[in-house]
């Protein structure tokens, strides 16, 4: 009859607490050897289930198994150790209510451990336990894995518990566990690096990413991390960085529970994730800078794909408002096809919500917040910032927020394939530097009519900025929205914009809004209000748009109006 190895663990560990008798055995052969020779330790005799081995000689050798092994724990504290497990399994049973660890890699001083050829199985881990310590460990090779195992204790891997910690998982190794924590002391530095096809690091419950220090994780060459929960930058002082790198093969982020908040880049402190060629795919929702004083950075590069089956906040939580979060998409070459797609929410009834510090940047590619055939979500800004170029398939309600189509590199355009919805607090910005809609001046456009969409509602502010010196001519237009439908008026621009450069009349057609019939004279004259009312109001209907205008000053500089009350 056949045992698996979780089971047998089981027993092992059940045996291990009915008995008192166990012993440390020191290794100390400095040229290193085969473990089960008993003159490689001290005592002389070969450690077995119920004996600590401990690895401290001051050198660096390789230690190889010549069958399976069981022992209570395993240290190494001032070695460099290569443990060559020569296809065998080696089983680590130790378990303690008081927080023992089965394995400790730089318990007080630098210990490095490589694990080739064969599995490991333990209990509780811990690489850099106490400050100063330097803790390293190494899994690498298509046979090669670690695993500490779920039991009724659950139990994970401690990756810089108070000192620095080094975890590389290589050319197609494994390393498990249940749940766990890196970087947890202040001035703790961790870094891990899962490099390879198909090498995975996997925690099977929660982690925190940096509880007060900093961690940064490499996910490069077609290497995978998975996680059910991932929290980045727990406390105030905190940061941690995931960098997801598809050189030669597509890397991976995986975040599997689908219940709850799976991902959040920056909880209290600052939570980074950068993706080029590669793939992140969330289950569950995103927050990018949850807490007050957090920040979080999700930027993704060209060649990638975003799969986000939950909502996603950015600049705070699903309740309130938090720290400065921004998403960046960013097509570093959009002429070779590849392209970038940030897919967030698959059901109805999901969003992403943009608080006041929260802001998405596009620089190309293409946002799709799709759940079923012309059917979205809507992108909330409650307050935050949307700017940039490229396509968004997603309605867009614009509550107290800043849009801005365009960027510094001469692409404009931002289109929008469902709605456009502008409350009273919001602001459309649009930059006019030459008279090229796509190079030089911005344009917001709604103008998908399929199924009724590309309808624009307007209310609020326009904000218009003259940049690389050009000055409009008199007939120039600008056509500042296209859309299917236009609803509405800006609160500001009601039939003429006025702004520190001048002035353009405002025409709001049944399908876009155009800027034309420039003018370097502000619409409300430089000189006292008696002139005002002499020069400016000769009958009633002059009067009815002056009035209009004149309430349009109060909103750009004073200097352009008299400050006084109007006298009738």
């Amino acid at each position: 009859m056949k045992i698996s190895a979780l089971v047998l663990m089981g027993l092992l560990f059940t045996i291990l607490n009915c008995s008192g008798f166990a012993d440390d055995y020191s290794w100390n052969n400095p040229s290193g050897g085969i473990f089960g020779d008993p003159n490689n330790w001290i005592p002389e005799s070969v450690p077995e289930l119920y004996d600590a081995a401990l690895f401290t000689l001051p050198a660096t050798y390789a230690v190889t198994l010549d069958g399976p092994r069981y022992n209570s724990r395993i240290g190494v504290d001032g070695s460099n150790v290569t443990l060559n497990l020569d296809g065998y399994e080696y089983f680590l049973v130790y378990s303690s209510e008081a927080g023992g660890r089965a394995a400790i890699v730089g318990e007080y001083g630098q210990g490095g451990l490589s694990v080739i050829n064969g599995g490991v199985y333990s209990k509780d881990v811990s690489f850099g336990q106490f400050s100063d310590a330097v803790g390293s460990l190494i899994v690498s090779g298509s046979n090669t894995s670690w695993t500490a195992w779920q039991d009724d204790g659950w139990h994970g891997a401690w990756i810089g518990e108070d000192g620095d910690a080094n975890l590389s998982i290589l050319d197609n190794a494994w390393f498990r566990h249940g749940h766990g924590l890196s970087a947890f002391g202040e001035n703790s530095n961790v870094v891990v690096d899962v490099n390879g096809l198909d090498s995975e690091w996997y925690v099977d419950g929660q982690f925190d990413m940096s509880v007060y220090g900093k961690t940064t994780v490499n996910i490069t060459n077609g290497g995978r991390v998975r996680a059910n929960l991932l929290n980045m930058a727990d406390e105030s002082g905190s940061s941690a960085q995931i960098n997801i790198i598809g050189e030669n093969q597509e890397s991976e982020l995986s975040l599997e529970s689908s219940q709850e908040d799976s991902l959040t880049l920056g909880l209290h402190g600052a939570g980074v994730v950068h993706i080029e060629g590669s793939k992140l795919f969330n289950a569950g929702r995103m927050v990018i800078a949850a807490e007050p004083g957090s920040s979080g950075l999700l930027e993704v590069h060209e060649g990638s794909w975003v799969d986000c089956w939950g909502s996603v906040a950015i600049g705070g939580t699903f309740e309130k408002a938090g720290g400065v979060g921004h998403l960046s998409i960013i097509d570093d070459d959009r002429d070779n096809g590849f392209g970038i797609d940030f897919t967030p929410t698959s059901a109805e009834g999901q969003y992403m919500l943009v608080w006041p510090q929260g802001t998405i940047t596009m620089d190309g590619g293409v946002i799709e917040l799709e759940y079923d055939s012309w059917l979205a979500n809507p992108i909330i800004l409650q307050g935050g910032t949307l700017e940039g170029h490229g396509m968004i398939w997603a309605h867009v309600e614009n509550h107290g927020g800043l849009v801005a189509p365009g960027d510094d590199q001469g692409w404009k355009l931002l289109e929008i394939g469902y709605n456009y919805t502008q409350d009273s607090n919001g602001t459309l910005k649009i930059e006019i530097g030459g008279r090229d809609m796509v190079s030089q001046h911005s344009q917001l456009q709604v103008n998908n009519s399929s199924n009724g969409y590309g309808v624009v509602s307007l209310d609020g502010m326009l904000d218009v900025t003259l940049t690389n010196d050009f000055v409009p001519g008199y007939d120039d237009e600008f056509t500042i929205i296209s859309a299917g439908t236009i609803n509405g008026t800006f609160s500001n621009a009601v039939t003429k914009y006025v702004f520190e450069d001048g002035s353009f009349d405002v025409i709001y057609n049944t399908d876009s809004v155009v800027l034309t019939h420039y003018s370097t004279e502000p619409a409300c004259p430089k000189y006292p209000l008696a002139d005002i009312n002499k020069d400016c109001v000769v009958d009633l209907a002059d009067f009815v748009i002056f009035a209009s205008e004149w309430l349009n000053c109060n909103l750009v500089p004073e200097s352009y109006c008299s400050g006084e009350p109007l006298i009738l």
